[in-house]
């Protein structure tokens, strides 16, 4: 019996020791991480300051003129136009990039409504005036009423007056005529932008009725110059009952100056760490073609778009089966079936190809001013590269998840918005916001991550059966993926500006393979999954969020 409890003591004693070692060394590698994670932060900081030091009789003086001179803009506007603080107001930086030299602009974003029947144009009007216009209303909506001016060198919205005769019209749809598909009409009424030339507000909803199916399309196109797509979403929610249910967070907590000073003392390091990290990826470089290949622009493509729905389920049981978030899973399917369908068009060359490629994806901002009814474009622009060449695609999902959280969880974020926040709003001139303008040749994988509504949307009664995303860019963007979500479907937009897509059949081969890939990237999951590789991972599903985005 003794013996027999002394071996079970000295057991209990071998573990006992085994347990201390494995937890010291956890200590130590932990605390080894803390200072080296502590003398980064020192070295950036310490850099950070040593630039401003250097630049700073340049910064302060540039800082000092341009304050003066957009005052005096301010008091000339004041001046010279009555009532001018109501009708002018100043175009946020990342606004303004979005607007031309001579007022027009460069990026126009739509959605289409699909309905399972005709929709009245007249009580569309009447309903219309009675949300946004009507009692006082349009003081809370003034996106409506907006045009551009550039007054000395600075852009702003100027308000004009609204006709909704002109601003909501419709177009019959006949198919049997044989000059263009129902998609090519949508296609080519959300890239018309006749109707918003001149001092008009710039925004247009159009009926595209399709009486053979008795049924109709809204088209709401607007300048992303006054919006961004979150904020249509917010309006399209008012617009037609629907109050999404989705909202994208504020900050964790409130960000305090001791946070801000570090960002700022870091900022020349972050700005320089991005300006390296965007020349690796190199957006002037095509992809899939040899590096001294340059786009065609001349002369200019004609864009594509197709669209279809998934179903939402399957993305659900991916995310809860490997943890990868909503977004980066479409973000694989997106540069999986460009991979694909260039092979079956022919136009994919595996020697040339780049083993990553840029994937920019437009992030909303924390604390956005549209859910406080100040609809702008607020967002953060995460860039990160995609893997082109990874046969798994578990692999290449789990990559893709990864570099977004990382870019997240970067402090440039927190910069960019921090910049906005503190100057760029308020001192950048027209002819400096110009420059950030990409080149002809640039080109970007986009993936646009705005979830809708998970209710279903009707428009004056009339149901509406999908919802897809359409946009107008003047240049060359490359391929643009944007789901919105219905329930237990989500539908998907196309927008393909590429030589290699040169007809709206082969936009439909693309959303033919992505519902291809989507089975396989299943089949693939539950394949791995059999053989014990990945553990499912017990998440909660917020069905309110539809997954997180």
């Amino acid at each position: 019996m003794f013996i027999q409890h002394t071996h079970q003591l000295n057991i209990f004693i071998s573990l006992k020791s085994i347990l201390f070692k494995i937890v010291s060394y956890l200590f130590d590698k932990n605390i080894g991480i803390m200072l080296q994670q502590c003398f980064q932060e020192f070295k950036q900081i310490t850099a950070g300051i040593i630039i401003w030091l250097l630049v700073f009789p340049f910064v302060a003086f540039s800082v000092i003129f341009l304050a003066c001179w957009k005052s005096f803009v301010l008091l000339y506007i004041k001046l010279k136009y009555k009532d001018g603080t109501r009708l002018f107001d100043s175009l946020g930086f990342m606004d303004a990039t979005f607007v031309t030299n001579d007022n027009d602009f460069v990026c126009m974003i739509a959605y289409a409504f699909v309905s399972d029947e005709l929709i009245n144009l007249v009580k569309l009007r009447a309903h219309f005036d009675d949300t946004f216009i009507k009692d006082g209303k349009d003081s809370k909506f003034p996106v409506f009423h907006s045009t551009f001016a550039t007054v000395l060198g600075y852009k702003f919205r100027m308000r004009v007056p609204l006709d909704l005769n002109r601003h909501i019209r419709e177009e019959e749809y006949d198919e049997d005529t044989g000059t263009e598909t129902e998609n090519e009409a949508i296609n080519r009424i959300a890239n018309d932008k006749s109707n918003l030339q001149g001092p008009v507000p710039k925004w247009e909803i159009v009926l595209l009725h399709h009486t053979q199916k008795g049924r109709s399309t809204m088209i709401l196109k607007m300048s992303h110059g006054l919006v961004d797509a979150y904020s249509v979403r917010n309006l399209v929610g008012i617009l037609t009952n629907n109050k999404p249910t989705y909202r994208i967070p504020d900050s964790a907590k409130p960000r305090g100056l001791l946070y801000k000073t570090k960002i700022f003392a870091k900022l020349p390091v972050l700005v320089w760490n991005y300006m390296k990290h965007m020349k690796t990826l190199n957006m002037n470089i095509h992809p899939y073609h040899p590096v001294e290949d340059k786009r065609s622009v001349h002369p200019p493509l004609k864009p594509v778009w197709s669209k279809t729905t998934l179903d939402f389920r399957k993305l659900r049981q991916i995310w809860k089966q490997t943890g990868c978030r909503i977004s980066p899973i479409l973000m694989s399917l997106h540069a999986s079936t460009i991979r694909k369908t260039l092979i079956k068009l022919g136009k994919w060359d595996g020697d040339y190809a780049r083993s990553d490629g840029p994937l920019s994806c437009p992030l909303p901002a924390p604390n956005h001013p549209a859910d406080q009814g100040n609809f702008c474009t607020h967002v953060s622009l995460c860039t990160i590269g995609i893997p082109l060449r990874e046969s798994s695609r578990l692999k290449q999902l789990q990559t893709i998840h990864d570099r977004v959280e990382d870019f997240e969880k970067s402090e440039f974020s927190s910069a960019i918005m921090l910049m906005k926040n503190m100057f760029l709003d308020f001192f950048i001139p027209n002819f400096l916001v110009d420059k950030v303008k990409i080149d002809e040749n640039a080109y970007a994988t986009t993936f646009n991550p705005f979830i809708f509504s998970p209710l279903e949307y009707n428009i004056l009664g009339a149901r509406v059966t999908n919802l897809y995303f359409l946009v107008h860019v003047e240049g060359n963007m490359g391929a643009i993926l944007t789901p919105l979500t219905r329930g237990d479907q989500v539908d998907i937009s196309v927008f393909l500006y590429d030589e290699a897509f040169r007809s709206m059949d082969d936009a439909d081969l693309y959303t033919k393979i992505l519902h291809e890939e989507l089975e396989l990237l299943v089949k693939e999951l539950e394949k791995t999954h059999r053989n014990g590789s990945i553990k499912e991972k017990k998440v909660q599903f917020l069905e309110s969020n539809n997954g997180k985005s």
